[in-house]
């Protein structure tokens, strides 16, 4: 359908409880019986939602980041996310934008329990590992990288902040 899943004149309670939903399913499916356009579907719904402050305080008090982390670790490695050939950058995508997103709704505060959680996932770790693969493929493969995955993996490590144990350090080598 057309219509959007959060409408402008939707309310914060009616979006977190959308979050809630679709963060249940993503839980609760054995994704390897779950359609794959599910899941993508499911972090998109997710990804709009969490464009509010409101809803995205909610996933992450509902474990949105776990969960990313969780369905990366599914399909495998940067290898195997990278490449357009490689078949699973759409779910790595949706990971990656809903965590960008939502540390959005953060970003001048100056507790920052998105950067904390981002980083004690593994999402961080995610995110560098998918940097380094690519700096690792060459200059050969860029017609076959992913841009966008890549660009969303860029743009969740700036939006943490930086300001974490360890951060600085990953990506000095980088």
């Amino acid at each position: 359908t057309a219509e959007p899943i959060v409408r402008s004149s939707t309310t914060d309670a009616r979006a977190i409880h959308v979050v809630t939903l679709l963060l249940g399913l993503l839980r609760a499916a054995d994704t390897e019986e779950l359609p794959e356009m599910a899941i993508g579907g499911a972090f998109f719904g997710i990804f709009n939602c969490c464009q509010r402050p409101a809803v995205a305080r909610a996933a992450l008090e509902r474990g949105v980041f776990e969960i990313a982390a969780a369905q990366l670790r599914a399909i495998g490695s940067p290898a195997e996310w990278l490449p357009i050939s490689g078949g699973n950058g759409g779910r790595a995508i949706g990971c990656f934008c809903v965590c960008a997103t939502l540390m959005k709704a953060f970003g001048g505060e100056a507790a920052r329990p998105d950067a904390e959680a981002f980083a004690a996932c593994g999402m961080f770790e995610a995110c560098v590992s998918t940097i380094q693969h690519y700096e690792a493929r060459g200059a050969e493969k860029v017609p076959d990288t992913n841009g966008y995955l890549l660009g969303t993996a860029l743009t969740a490590i700036q939006r943490s902040g930086l300001n974490f144990p360890g951060c600085r350090e990953a990506l000095r080598g980088t």
